[in-house]
Parts: C-alpha cells; structure tokens; sequence
C-alpha cells in the first residue's frame, strides 16, 4: 500500500527558480522522495539563461509515479515575488489541501510533509481549524537558522520582527508571527481567503509580507522537528537587491502596522546608513538606499526604472 493511500491531505509544491539549475536539479529531486509524495510539484521558472529551461522541459516530461509536474516559464524576470504569486495562483487551480512553499535553494529532509501533515492532524495544543499554515524548521551550515521564524514586538521606537530563540526548537511545535518561504504549508483555503503574494514586491520581505496577512486569518505553527536545509550563499554587502529591501519593509509596515511604524524604521535606517556623514558608503549606494526609503513612505512599488538585476554601484 502506498503511504498516501492513509492521508486524506493532498498538497501542492511551490517552487520559484530563476539561473540556480544544479541547486533545483536537487530540490526536485527531494519532493520526487518525499515519504508522504507531494500531488502536485508546481516549477515557475523566471526565464532562466543557464540552461534551467531546458532541464525542466526534460523532467517534465519524465514520468514520476503519483506526482503531476507543472512547469510554467515567465515571459521576463519578475522577480522572486512575481513567481511565486504565479505558482500559488496555478496551486489554487487543483485538488489539494496545503500548498508548500520553497525556495529552489531548499532541500526538505524526506520525511518533511509527513512530519507536518501528522503533527498538524495529532495537534492537541492548537485548535487546527484556526490553523492557517505549518512550516519546518531551517537548517544552515548545520546550524537552525533562526532568522527565517519571527515574532513581532511593538515598541514606541518601532516594529521589531524577532527570532525564535534556539531554546524553543526543542519544543514539539511553536507559535510565529512571521516565517520566509523556506518551508511553509499553507492550507489552501486560508490562502483563498488572505490572497497571493503581493508580486509588486519584486523580491525581499514578499514571503513576511504574506505571512503576516496568513497570520491574521489564523495560526502559523512550526515544527521544528521536519527540517529543511537551506543552500544560501553569503549575500553581498550591497547591491540593487537593497533598493527593495529598504523599500519593501516601509511598505509592509505602513500596510500593516501604520504610517508611524514606517517612518520610525525610515528614520532609523537613514541615520544608519544614508546620512551623508556616513562615509562607510559610497554616494551611489547611499542616493539608492535613500530611494528606496523615499519610495517606501510614498507607497511606490514595482520594479525600480533603475534599480534592477544589473545595476552596479559607480563608485
């Protein structure tokens, strides 16, 4: 008997690639193992130019028994934020209970879904119904990487988006506030409710952003005992990544907390790293980041006419 055939739980994956074709190559790899297998394994691909495209159009054509792959090429890079709002858009389409979503730099352990799926259908601490997504633990370079699991804290001097301490890790399940897409489960009818991702985000704080509106309609739990490692490369210092960072968080602040919590995290990070005193910066890197908080508080979003793959610091 096959393993599904106990679960009434049908789940969709989510996968968002974009030039990462031997990191996806091991990530579809995992789901194809998974011991509670997926239904669907849903690829979005941001027209890759690394020979990704070709790869796919051969694994979608190779037959994995009980798994229905779909691959859907975007017509332009629309960013990490673009594709997933596509993929979640086509999860919506099929039969399945939880879409899980990942990055194609993740890698689930082979027992993730079941882990979640069991955890979520033995729950006794937490009224499952108001349940409106899991998600796993993540794992780095051997390590939790705690970053990826928040609560928020309200200050007078601002919104603080705070990580899970090591500590409750080794607690059966917990409650978060915020959690990235490496590894989350999302009932598909709370996600009806709440909506897709918000895919003039572009990329940077687009999966908070979601699951703080997820949070709303209900609880995220985590389970730390299923675990996903995550193959994240050191990020560069600065880049045009930034401009979306620094906007992206004023936006998400004003959509959710209010215009005060915004301009206090503006404040902050002018002081930090645009004033002109600052010479740690270059000119060009502090008139971008500058951009982006002036971007942020007038409610601009998209991508940047400037600020886009490509751009480079001219100092």
């Amino acid at each position: 008997m096959n393993i599904n055939d106990n679960y009434k739980s049908k789940i969709a994956v989510v996968l968002v690639t974009y030039n990462r074709k031997d990191c996806l190559k091991v990530a579809l790899e995992k789901y194809e193992v998974q011991t509670l297998a997926p239904k669907y394994i849903i690829v979005v691909d941001n027209k890759s130019s690394d020979g990704t495209s070709d790869f796919l159009r051969k694994w979608e054509s190779i037959e994995t028994k009980g798994i229905q792959k779909v691959l859907f090429t975007m017509q332009e890079n629309v960013g990490g934020a673009g594709g997933f709002a596509k993929g979640l858009d086509l999860a919506l389409g099929f039969d399945v209970d939880w879409i899980w979503i990942a990055d194609d730099d993740a890698y689930p352990e082979d027992d993730v879904l079941k882990v979640m799926v069991d955890a979520y259908e033995n729950m006794t601490t937490f009224d499952t119904s108001k349940v409106a997504a899991l998600c796993s633990s993540v794992v780095n370079k051997g390590q939790f990487d705690l970053s990826h699991r928040r609560r928020v804290e309200k200050h007078i001097k601002g919104i603080k988006f705070v990580d899970v301490p090591f500590n409750e890790y080794n607690n059966e399940y917990f409650e978060i506030n915020q959690g990235s897409y490496v590894g989350m489960l999302v009932k598909k009818d709370k996600l009806l409710k709440v909506g897709l991702t918000r895919k003039d985000f572009f990329i940077y704080y687009d999966d908070t952003e979601h699951s703080t509106r997820l949070n709303q309609e209900g609880k995220i739990i985590c389970i730390p005992r299923a675990k996903v490692i995550h193959d994240a490369a050191s990020a560069e210092q600065f880049s045009w990544k930034n401009y979306y960072g620094f906007r992206n968080v004023l936006l998400l602040l004003d959509s959710h907390y209010g215009k005060y919590y915004a301009v206090v995290e503006a404040v902050k990070r002018y002081l930090l790293f645009v004033a002109a005193w600052n010479k740690k910066y270059s000119r060009s890197i502090r008139k971008m980041l500058w951009t982006g908080i002036i971007d942020g508080l007038k409610g601009e979003s998209g991508i940047h006419k400037v600020y886009k793959p490509g751009w480079q610091s001219e100092d």
